[in-house]
Formats: C-alpha cells, sequence, structure tokens
C-alpha cells in the first residue's frame, strides 16, 4: 500500500469511528443483575468517557461546604460535576417535567479544597492557553497523582424503587463490586440510603443541579450546592 493509500485509510478510520458512548446508550440499571449492570457503567466513568463525549460540566471545581482550619464541612469532598445532555436539557426547561431514564450526573470529586485546583488550573490555562484539551489532562494527570480522583454518580431509572435513581461510587480503577467475604456495602444501588437522606430534600428530582454552576450559563457559582 502506498503512502496516499495509507492516508486515506487512516483518514477513512477517522471520520467513520464510532462516537464516545452516550449515558443514554448505557444499559439501564434496572435491566441488568447489580454486577452486570456496573460491568457496563464504571468503565464509562473511570475512563471519563462522559468527557470524551463533550458533556457540560461546572465552571469551576467548587467545595460543597466550608473548609475551615484545614478540616472539610461539605457533604462530598471538592467536585466539579458533568451533566449529560437530558440532564442539562431539564435544567434549560427550568427543571420542569421529569428527567428522562438514562440520564445521568456524574460528580468528579477530589479532596477538598477545591481552590488549590481552581488554581492549578489556572496556572496551566496560562501556560497552554490555546490548547484546552491539554489543559485537562494535565489537571486530570494532576488529579490522579494525589491519589484522591474518584466519581459519585446518578443514574435515572424510573423503574427502580425509592425515587427512580440508581446512586454509585466509583474509584479510579473502576473497579465493580465483589459479593464474597468479606462483605462489604455495595458501591451501587437503587436509592441508595446515605445519598437519599441528604437527596430526599432536594425540590425537584431528587437532584440539587442549577444552571447557576453549569459553564456557559449567567449567575454565580453557588458554592454550597450539593
Amino acid at each position: 500500500m502506498n503512502f496516499l493509500s495509507r492516508l486515506a485509510a487512516a483518514l477513512l478510520c477517522l471520520f467513520t469511528a464510532s462516537p464516545p458512548a452516550q449515558a443514554e446508550e448505557l444499559p439501564l440499571p434496572s435491566s441488568l443483575p447489580l454486577l452486570d449492570y456496573e460491568a457496563q457503567l464504571y468503565p464509562f466513568i473511570a475512563n471519563r468517557l462522559f468527557h470524551d463525549a463533550k458533556w457540560t460540566r461546572d465552571k469551576r471545581w467548587r467545595d460543597t461546604g466550608p473548609f475551615v482550619l484545614d478540616a472539610n464541612y461539605g457533604v462530598h469532598p471538592a467536585v466539579r460535576i458533568y451533566y449529560s445532555p437530558a440532564v442539562l436539557q431539564w435544567l434549560k426547561d427550568n427543571r420542569q417535567g421529569d428527567i428522562p431514564d438514562g440520564a445521568m450526573v456524574v460528580k468528579e470529586m477530589a479532596s477538598p479544597p477545591a481552590a488549590r485546583y481552581v488554581e492549578y488550573r489556572e496556572m496551566l490555562d496560562y501556560i497552554y492557553p490555546d490548547d484546552p484539551e491539554k489543559v485537562e489532562a494535565e489537571m486530570i494527570a494532576y488529579l490522579k497523582d494525589t491519589g484522591s480522583l474518584n466519581w459519585t454518580v446518578m443514574v435515572k431509572d424510573s423503574a427502580l424503587s425509592h425515587g427512580g435513581w440508581f446512586f454509585a461510587s466509583v474509584g479510579q480503577q473502576g473497579t465493580i463490586d465483589n459479593f464474597d467475604a468479606p462483605f462489604t456495602p455495595p458501591t451501587g444501588s437503587a436509592g441508595d440510603g446515605t445519598c437519599m437522606r441528604c437527596h430526599a430534600s432536594a425540590a425537584e428530582e431528587l437532584i440539587y443541579s442549577s444552571l447557576n454552576n453549569v459553564a456557559g450559563f449567567g449567575g454565580a457559582a453557588d458554592l454550597s450546592c450539593r
């Protein structure tokens, strides 16, 4: 194969490659046994395919409560949330109606305070002003080096009991649960009690998401929002 043929083949591959998976393309939690569903969801999260799919995210890293005298009093660690297209549309529609099944909120988390990540990103933006993907790659590498990067996830599935949401906690390796002894609480479940004790107080759909926090929309970020 000559050079032009190889180039044509490479371009064909580039432009016909499947796009990154969307949340709505994953199976619903109610359609699979728990461990089988985790095996679908957790790699999607740990490999950050939501970022590759260009999901909209928060304007900045933020704390979820006061950080005073080196102690975190927030509900979560420092967070930067990504919103699947269906959740973003629901927010743009002023939180009216039901969020469709398969929609997802991904809370990217790292050890607080958030200020360290805001400042680090500002430095990267200064170093690579014309390369946002380089900035993001360096940012994630930094977070992984700290060993604190992890995610909590909400997946809408109206067939589930206790509010119609599947909650999950995903580590950097995307390791699914193992129910062999010694037993530990599952990292994914419908209507997880630890999450629901706060989310049950949300005004609509058990989530606190606000366009004030979302990149590309006006309003000051609500640093207390969970």
